[in-house]
């Protein structure tokens, strides 16, 4: 191709590359996400203490807030070491159905839908990938994310699959910062 390809909503890219005398290249796969930035997104509380094991949100201290497109941890401005952040946001549903959610953290992070925690990556093991799955109607839920670090690098990887969803980092477009 020589010109854009061009997108009218998201869509999942697949593509490989082709040269004569040589093998196909694997297949690359992308998703291609359409958002508001005035709707999809995450509120977020930055909080600080010390801690050795999960921190109690009610004893540590909120030092900033704001709204972020994604739950990239590193893009929030933040000290570096023995920071929390909760993220808070409404996913939305479209297809009634069991829902897998994968998180893997350093140091740790609990998923909570509609007030239950779905999965509980808690512990100080690196970057331990767990999993947890809930029946979930369409319409939009309440939906948080604890994050936590105590010292070392930062990171947090989120995944969804479910009916029509193949497995992927949880997409932006199903997060949003109202209910309605």
């Amino acid at each position: 191709y020589t010109a854009p390809v061009k997108l009218t909503d998201s869509a999942v890219v697949q593509a490989i590359a082709v040269k004569d005398g040589f093998d196909a290249s694997h297949i690359s796969k992308e998703f291609v996400r359409f958002v508001d930035r005035a709707q999809n997104g995450f509120k977020y509380t930055v909080f600080e203490g010390e801690w050795t094991e999960r921190p109690d949100r009610e004893t540590i201290k909120a030092v900033s807030s704001g709204t972020v497109f994604h739950y990239d941890v590193n893009k929030i401005k933040r000290r570096g070491d023995m920071v929390a952040i909760l993220y808070e946001g409404f996913l939305d549903i479209t297809i009634e159905g069991e829902y897998t959610f994968y998180a893997k953290a350093n140091n740790g992070c609990v998923l909570n839908i509609d007030g239950r925690d779905i999965v509980d990556n808690g512990g100080y093991s690196g970057e331990l990938e767990t999993e947890g799955s809930c029946v979930l109607a369409p319409g939009r839920h309440p939906i948080s994310i604890f994050y936590f670090e105590n010292e070392g690098s930062e990171r947090m990887d989120l995944e969804i699959k479910g009916p029509g969803l193949p497995l992927q980092t949880l997409p932006e477009q199903m997060i949003f910062m109202r209910d309605k």
